[in-house]
């Protein structure tokens, strides 16, 4: 039997906190990247550091959100389906759009995603302030934590473009760059 596979939903839970670039870069170029930048020669995993980062900042919001959930045990249809309009198209995106390509036991590639991609941020920022409450101190809590996974991958963005312009030839998804490909390219 052909069971369902949830791709959409680890892509739609990862992807906005800024996983994925294995994805592009494969698995040999994504270990190389996360040991940079190379300063003096040596590798400083500050890329994997910052992947670390994020990764405790998507624990921190998902864990307080869920533990919040059980203990309000808030109504099916507002979490399902949203009590007002940008929640209604950020849940319709989640659960009608993701469980039909699931149901339909599609793995769904990242490719497929960009169409909805906005929506994924929208999530998480509802996510976090869910989780937050109407606590002031929360609501606080909830910025910092954002800001701080916004300032996380803008860093990894910025070590991304850099790896990639240094590397030229990707061995994964990325591939060769424009420039490298032409005849009378000088390299970095």
């Amino acid at each position: 039997m052909n069971y369902p596979v949830a791709t959409f939903y680890l892509r739609w839970v990862t992807e906005p906190f800024g996983f994925g670039a294995e994805y592009s870069l494969g698995p040999v170029d994504f270990r190389a990247f996360l040991a940079t930048p190379i300063v003096a020669g040596h590798p400083t995993f500050l890329m994997a550091a910052l992947h670390v980062v994020i990764g405790a900042v998507a624990v921190a919001l998902l864990g307080a959100a869920l533990w919040r959930v059980w203990r309000t045990r808030p109504r099916a249809a507002a979490i399902l389906v949203g009590d007002e309009p940008g929640r209604f198209l950020v849940n319709a995106a989640l659960w009608a759009y993701g469980g039909l390509l699931t149901a339909a036991r599609l793995s769904v590639h990242r490719h497929y995603m960009p169409v909805i991609h906005v929506l994924k941020f929208l999530w998480v920022s509802e996510v976090a302030f869910f989780a937050a409450g109407d606590s002031a101190t929360g609501r606080i809590r909830v910025r910092r934590l954002l800001l701080v996974l916004w300032l996380a991958q803008a860093a990894i963005a910025g070590g991304l473009l850099h790896y990639i312009h240094v590397t030229q030839v990707i061995r994964g998804e990325y591939g060769a760059t424009w420039g490298s490909q032409q005849p009378d390219a000088q390299r970095p």
